[in-house]
């Protein structure tokens, strides 16, 4: 059996804490699933949907999981879509026990005028993440990424639907 009480994703989150600033990252939560805006990322309205109940990855889901995670992946891309995006890449991960989806979204135009490659693209952001954590940021960049989250968070919540 997993124990919850040792887990980041159970525990930890919806908030971001550095030196005396806290900022809330949580832009939905439902009894299956929750979105957050991602510590670290390379594109504005990067988002998380996450899987609240423990599985190993994705194959390890039933239908129950898949159809909840998915209603919470469509709803956001109907947000983002109403902020102004066109398209979103989707990557679905799997870490601690939590299965996830980044959701990348972009306006094909301006972001990407060319067809193709998703999954290249996908991974340089991933790349470009993961080169420049959170935690090896300056002070100045955790409190402009802190700024940011805010922001985001903000944009996201302000466009999703009443009731949920």
């Amino acid at each position: 059996m997993y124990d919850n009480r040792d887990c980041w994703w159970c525990n930890n989150y919806e908030m971001v804490l550095y030196g005396a600033r806290c900022v809330n990252r949580l832009v939905y939560r439902d009894a299956y699933t929750y979105v957050i805006v991602p510590l670290e990322s390379h594109v504005r309205h990067h988002l998380l949907v996450v899987l609240r109940e423990h599985r190993d990855t994705l194959i390890d889901c039933d239908e129950k999981h898949l159809r909840h995670i998915g209603a919470t992946v469509a709803k956001t891309c109907k947000v983002l879509r109403s902020t102004g995006y066109d398209r979103v890449y989707a990557g679905c991960y799997s870490d601690d026990r939590h299965v996830h989806y980044h959701l990348i979204p972009f306006i094909k135009a301006a972001d990407k005028p060319y067809d193709g490659y998703a999954m290249h693209r996908l991974a340089v952001k991933e790349r470009l993440s993961a080169a420049h954590p959170f935690c090896g940021m300056t002070d100045l960049e955790k409190l402009a990424r802190l700024d940011e989250i805010g922001i985001v968070v903000a944009d996201i919540r302000g466009a999703w639907p009443t009731g949920g």
